[in-house]
């Protein structure tokens, strides 16, 4: 199985999950990649930059508001993850990244770290 550059990333974000005390399992939610949930309740979705320096962007999809609005809806946890190159993991909970971007859009948004 080939190891992408993503995959790597990705193991950065989950690696700082699993380390918490509340930490019991690890699932895919569904069919996207990046798309996670934790324990039962709690669901995230990795977005990633390689870029070392700031400023970051971290680009959201019209599908990425979907299954954001899915897992809300649902009345999962939500959370974004945003991995900064090889440096930083920043994890958005709704409130935070609701403010950020505007969930019922329909076009691509993007965040700037």
């Amino acid at each position: 199985m080939k190891v992408q550059q993503k995959d790597l990333y990705h193991g950065a974000a989950i690696t700082q999950l699993v380390e918490h005390d509340s930490f019991k399992a690890l699932n895919k939610a569904d069919g996207k990649y990046g798309h996670y949930q934790v324990n039962t309740d709690r669901r995230f979705m990795v977005k990633l930059t390689e870029k070392a320096a700031a400023p970051r962007s971290f680009t959201f999809q019209p599908d990425d508001l979907d299954t954001l609005r899915t897992d809300i809806a649902s009345g999962f946890q939500t959370f974004v993850v945003l991995v900064c190159g090889k440096t930083t993991v920043c994890l958005l909970e709704h409130a935070d990244f609701a403010t950020l971007i505007d969930l019922n859009a329909t076009g691509q948004q993007w965040i700037k770290v």
